[in-house]
Order: structure tokens, then sequence, then C-alpha cells
């Protein structure tokens, strides 16, 4: 939070991951106000004697984040799902004919065969020569992954996890299974490292 008066400049750090409510002068114009459900009261007052050095003290304080790519600041289009490589080429010729200048298209899980991870449905052809093909149009193609892992026999993915006991357990020591888009899944254990990594 930046105040600008007249004469004086100055940030307000509030840092608390608990449900807030801030009230930004509805309440009365001669006060702002803040709290939360829980946690320490910790906030920052922050000095400077314009705006960007008090951002560059708050900065100071919390780190500074990399740039990002220039498309990703760009006009993302994503619906629930596109069925083939046909419909997506159908969707970016639109766009083009509108002049929507269009930076990403994201997929979701239809692109998979049998909502499976890491796989491509055959109506998208050759993946990797898609991707390429819609980058020399300047758009990237996002794919969305489910974290739970079809139980398959056969499955490469699901043999890996069960392999090196990635995937997350029952109080018994079993492997948790639920039901979600593939049928029966397994959940990989984002506690364990090894499991961040193969992820």
């Amino acid at each position: 939070f930046i105040t600008l008066h007249k004469n004086a400049v100055f940030g307000l750090f509030y840092d608390n991951t608990y449900r807030s409510c801030f009230d930004m002068g509805k309440e009365s114009e001669e006060y702002y106000w803040y709290g939360a459900a829980d946690g320490n009261l910790d906030y920052y007052l922050i000095a400077g004697e314009s705006m960007p050095e008090v951002l560059g003290n708050y900065t100071y304080l919390t780190g500074t984040v990399p740039v990002p790519q220039k498309w990703t600041l760009g006009y993302h289009q994503c619906r629930w799902s596109y069925m083939s490589e046909e419909e997506i080429r159908d969707v970016v010729s639109h766009m083009r004919e509108c002049g929507i200048p269009c930076d990403a298209i994201h997929l979701d899980i239809d692109y998979m065969d049998h909502y499976k991870d890491f796989t491509i449905n055959e109506a998208f052809g050759d993946f990797s020569e898609y991707v390429e093909e819609l980058k020399k149009e300047n758009i990237r193609l996002i794919p969305i992954i489910d974290a739970g892992v079809k139980i398959e026999e056969g499955y490469d993915v699901y043999e890996e996890g069960v392999a090196n006991n990635y995937f997350c357990k029952r109080e018994d020591g079993s492997d948790f299974v639920a039901a979600v888009w593939p049928g029966d899944t397994h959940f990989p254990d984002m506690l364990n490292p090894e499991a961040r990594k193969w992820v």
C-alpha cells in the first residue's frame, strides 16, 4: 500500500497470510483501517522521498521477481476444451482475420489420450510439430497437466510413480486412490522432494 500526499510519500506492507479486510477510506475519509482473522500484527512502514524510492525500499525487503517474457503479458485464449488440432487452427485463423493479437492458447484435458498425463490424443496429430508451427505465428500452446495419474498397468507414468514410491499414501502405507477425469488415480506426494523433482 502506498500513500502519496502533497508533501510526503510512504509505503505500508502488511505481512499476514490470513483472510484480511481493508477499508481504504470508505468508512471515513479521515482514516484507513485493516485487520486479519488471525496471525501476527506484522507490518512495515516504508519511507522514501519519492514513489520509486518507496518501491525500491519495499523490494529491498521482499526481493524482486524476474521480468516475465513479453508474450506472457499478452492475450491468452482459454476455454474448457479444444477437441482437435483442427479446432485450434480454426480459432487461430478467426483471431487473425479479426485482428485479435493472441499470444497463447491454453489446452484443457481433452488433448490427452484418455486424460492420462503426458500423453497426446490422436486428434492432435504430430503435437511437437504443431507446437513449433504455432510458435512461428507467435502463439504459445499451453497444455494443462492434472495432478491425478491414471492407475493403469503398462502406463509408463503410473508405473514409474509406483516403482519410486512417488504417490500419496494412506495411513496403512498403501497408495491413496481417488477418482478424477481418467478414473481411478494416484496423486504425487508433493511433500516428497524426489516426487517434486519427478513432477
